[in-house]
C-alpha cells in the first residue's frame, strides 16, 4: 500500500454547468482541489447520449494511488458525467529546458560527389536538349 499522493489531472464533460458534484465527488474519495478551470461550455465533435454540447470542467487534485481506482469508477458512474479523462499530472521540473544544438541539415554540408550546382544542371539540361 502507498502512502505518497500523487496528482492528477481530470477533465470531465457534463451535463449541467454546475461542477459541484464532481468537486464534491473528489473530497469523498480523499482527493484535495489543487487548482480548477472555469467550467466551459463546448461544442462536442459527435454526439454523446444523445446530446450535442457538454460543460467542461478541469481539475488539479491530489491522491493516494489506491484511493484512485474507486474515484474513477465513481466519475464514470455519475449521471451528471458525459465523459471523463484522470492523467497523472506531469512533474514540473524547476530546471531550465536543455536544448539540443541544432544541427546543419544534411543537404548543405559539405558537397558530394555526383551532386550538380544550378548552374552545372542548368548546362546538363541544354545539352541534353
Amino acid at each position: 500500500m502507498e502512502d505518497t499522493l500523487r496528482t492528477y489531472d481530470i477533465t470531465t464533460m457534463l451535463i449541467e454547468e454546475d461542477d459541484a458534484s464532481i468537486r464534491t465527488l473528489i473530497q469523498e474519495h480523499g482527493g484535495k482541489i489543487i487548482s480548477s478551470q472555469p467550467t466551459v461550455k463546448v461544442n462536442l465533435a459527435y454526439p454523446i447520449k444523445k446530446r450535442t454540447t457538454a460543460f467542461m470542467a478541469v481539475f488539479l487534485a491530489t491522491f493516494l494511488p489506491d484511493t484512485l481506482h474507486g474515484f474513477g469508477k465513481a466519475l464514470i458512474m455519475s449521471e451528471h458525467v458525459l465523459r471523463a479523462l484522470v492523467l497523472q499530472a506531469d512533474t514540473v521540473s524547476t530546471q531550465p529546458e536543455k536544448r539540443a544544438v541544432e544541427k546543419e541539415p544534411v543537404y548543405t554540408r559539405g558537397k558530394k560527389e555526383g551532386f550538380l550546382s544550378n548552374e552545372a544542371l542548368e548546362q546538363k539540361i541544354e545539352e541534353l536538349t
